[in-house]
């Protein structure tokens, strides 16, 4: 429903990972890379930037908002 709705908030946005690493990076990136696996944080970073992508669709489709060009 809101594909072009997320396409324009990932390009305004600079992706969906610039954000998520004001989430998940620093103390909590280099915890699971340090001592769970190297890379996972990367991994969880990713995760968070794709879990705010769909919060942010479920949000708009809830609230019934919707970009139609």
């Amino acid at each position: 429903m809101n594909s072009i709705t997320i396409y324009l908030a990932k390009n305004l946005l600079g992706g969906f990972s610039n954000v998520a690493k004001r989430f998940a990076g620093g103390d909590i990136k280099a915890f699971f890379d340090n001592h769970v696996a190297t890379g996972l944080g990367d991994l969880i970073i990713a995760i968070v930037g794709l879990l705010l992508a769909i919060w942010l669709v479920n949000f708009l489709y809830r609230h019934k908002v919707f970009l139609r060009l």
